[in-house]
């Protein structure tokens, strides 16, 4: 649903318990307020008579701290008219209305650029010397785009895993002491970390992933199988 009817019932919905309870007083609760919009919302309850933001809930203990570090690829377009040249091609091609959505939504300029294979492989090796690098021990979440690219990101990062797992291995052979017992104790814990996929399931998923060439089967299975979301906690 898209954040036009996602607003549309919203406003259905207000003026309808309006009507019904004309003299009724009006509380509202947002765990994630909207940034554009707000006015609407405003409109509808006032102004806020309480906030509890992300400061105070770091400083209750409740969240632990944010920090953002820019670490994305860099990504340049070499055609400056790629989205004129489309449109050229969609006139041309006499595509109906639900096959030119349809094209849009396979070749749209954004998506290709931000699933591009080699971009994708730049961050799940940079995941990966993050993850084992960060100074402590702990769990992580990679979030994608869409299904597709998380599935192919987990197959990915189990490639640099491996590889890291590798390399960590060599250094325990020839390494002796403190830096040995420090090497021994990463590499028991790295080995112990566990990785899952956990996307929504849809119709014909097998299959879709398949033309993709992609697995979500095993995935699938797992999601099934096990609770994921109490193993994470």
């Amino acid at each position: 649903m898209t954040d036009e009817a996602h607003r549309s019932q919203y406003d259905i919905f207000a003026l309808n318990m309006r009507n019904a309870l004309p003299r009724a007083a009006f509380i509202g609760f947002t765990g994630t307020p909207l940034m554009v919009g707000e006015e609407k919302t405003r409109q509808v309850f006032g102004d806020y008579i309480s906030i509890y933001n992300f400061r105070q809930s770091v400083e209750d203990q409740n969240t632990v701290a944010l920090y953002y570090e820019n670490r994305i690829p860099e990504m340049q377009l070499t055609n400056d008219n790629l989205n004129q040249d489309m449109e050229r091609l969609l006139e041309e091609a006499e595509l109906d209305e639900e096959q030119e959505k349809k094209l849009e939504r396979e070749f749209g300029r954004e998506y290709h650029l931000i699933t591009r294979d080699d971009r994708l492989e730049k961050i799940a090796d940079d995941l990966v010397a993050h993850f084992a690098g960060r100074g402590y021990q702990g769990k992580a979440m990679v979030v994608s785009i869409d299904k597709a690219t998380a599935v192919r990101m987990y197959d990915k990062v189990q490639k640099y895993w491996r590889r890291h797992l590798s390399d960590l291995r060599s250094k325990l052979a020839a390494s002796t002491g403190e830096e040995r017992e420090e090497l021994a104790a990463r590499l028991t814990y790295l080995e112990g970390t566990d990785m899952a996929v956990v996307v929504s399931e849809s119709q014909n998923e097998a299959e879709d992933f398949k033309k993709k060439g992609l697995d979500i089967i095993k995935h699938r299975k797992r999601m099934k199988a096990e609770d994921l979301e109490t193993q994470v906690k």
